[in-house]
C-alpha cells in the first residue's frame, strides 16, 4: 500500500541536497514529527522545504496509525489552498463527501503536511478550519507539517490562531530555512 498521497512528484527522482545545514533541519524535523509534534518550516522559496517534507514522508518514522479494521492512514500532502477549496466544494449539491468526512481525512492521516500556507486569505472561515484541523491532529498526537514562505517566526505567527501557536509552542516549533535557494543553484553541464 502506498503510504503517501498527493506528494509532489518533482522530488521523487531527486539527490538529496549535501548541504549540511539542510541535512540537520531534516533530522530535527523527522525526530519532533516521530513524537507526534507540530512543525513550521518557514523561510524564502527554494529552500528544498517541500523536498524535506516529501523525504521526511516517504522514508521518515513517523507513526503509522493502524485503525480497528487494520488499515493504515497514509502521510497527506496538501496545499493550504487547495485545502480550502475541498471544504468549500463539499458544500454544494452531489459533492462525493461531506465537510466532516473530509475534515476527518485530513485529522486522521498519519502524517499532514500543509505547504504555501502563506497563500491563504487568513479570513475567519480558513482560520476555523485550520485551526480545528491542527487541534484535531494534536489531540491524537499526530504529527503536522507546515510550510510557508515567511521570512521570520512572527509573520508566521501572526497569520494564525494563538491556538496553533500555543499548540506548536508545546510539541513542536518553527524553523527558518535560511540558506540559499537551491533553485539559483546552475547544473553541471554533462
Amino acid at each position: 500500500m502506498n503510504l503517501t498521497k498527493n506528494f509532489p512528484t518533482r522530488y521523487d527522482d531527486l539527490k538529496l541536497p549535501t548541504d549540511a545545514r539542510w541535512l540537520s533541519v531534516a533530522a530535527k524535523v523527522a525526530r519532533c514529527l516521530s513524537e507526534g509534534g507540530i512543525v513550521v518550516l518557514h523561510g524564502g522559496k527554494g529552500a528544498g522545504k517541500t523536498f524535506m517534507a516529501t523525504d521526511i514522508a516517504k522514508h521518515g518514522t513517523f507513526p503509522q496509525m493502524t485503525f480497528p479494521d487494520h488499515t493504515r492512514r497514509p502521510a497527506i500532502y496538501k496545499t493550504a489552498m487547495r485545502i480550502f477549496l475541498e471544504i468549500r466544494a463539499t458544500f454544494r449539491r452531489g459533492s462525493e463527501l461531506s465537510e466532516l468526512e473530509l475534515m476527518d481525512s485530513l485529522a486522521d492521516a498519519s502524517l499532514l503536511v500543509i505547504d504555501e500556507v502563506q497563500e491563504r486569505g487568513e479570513t475567519l472561515f480558513e482560520d476555523q478550519k485550520l485551526t480545528a484541523i491542527i487541534d484535531a491532529r494534536y489531540m491524537h498526537r499526530r504529527p503536522t507539517l507546515i510550510i510557508g514562505n515567511y521570512e521570520t517566526p512572527g509573520d508566521f505567527a501572526s497569520s494564525v490562531s494563538p491556538s496553533i501557536l500555543s499548540r506548536m509552542q508545546e510539541c513542536g516549533g518553527a524553523i527558518h530555512c535560511d540558506w540559499p535557494s537551491f533553485r539559483s543553484i546552475k547544473p553541471e553541464k554533462p
